[in-house]
């Protein structure tokens, strides 16, 4: 009943969001929407790469077979990432955004462990644009056996958005 009423709301959004200029596809019917993961209110998206065109919708796009992916979409941004690589004891920590404009960008990186359950920050950078884009890569050296992870906060034009890079252990 819950996948019913997810997909029945993403069509709903979908099908305003094909308003000409929006730039966000509509699908035609209910079995046209294939979500790949649909969360249960957390507003933190979890691990990968997001883009997209407009604020408060979904876009559909290829995965590179036959189903849909349903993904948000955001008035400012076009792109962010966040990235974790561990070798030997040195993490590398990385977030990068792209505006669809030359705006201001704000980027809080940070590299995080967990601890008895909650994710606790180890490190944190804060770095600047004005030119809509901001690649971002920091080293740290792992002095504790854990789970890691990298949680950034991308801030494009008063949008503000945050993303988790999947966990790694050390």
């Amino acid at each position: 009943m819950r996948r019913k009423v997810l997909t029945a709301l993403a069509l709903a959004l979908c099908l305003a969001a094909g308003v000409p200029g929006t730039g966000c596809a509509a699908a035609t019917k209910v079995a046209d929407l294939k979500p790949e993961v649909i969360g249960g209110g957390e507003e933190e998206l979890q691990s990968g790469e997001i883009g997209g065109s407009e604020e408060a919708e979904l876009q559909l796009g290829e995965t590179g077979g036959s189903e849909d992916l349903i993904r948000p979409c955001y008035r400012n941004t076009a792109h962010i990432s966040a990235g974790l690589r561990i070798k030997g004891s040195t993490a590398w920590v990385n977030a990068d955004v792209t505006a669809k404009k030359t705006y201001h960008i704000c980027v809080t990186m940070r590299l995080q462990r967990k601890v008895s359950g909650k994710w606790r920050n180890v490190r944190s950078w804060i770095r600047y644009s004005d030119n809509g884009v901001l690649d971002m890569t920091e080293s740290y050296n792992l002095t504790k056996h854990s789970s890691y992870r990298t949680y950034a906060i991308f801030e494009v034009a008063g949008e503000k958005l945050t993303l988790s890079s999947s966990t790694y252990k050390y």
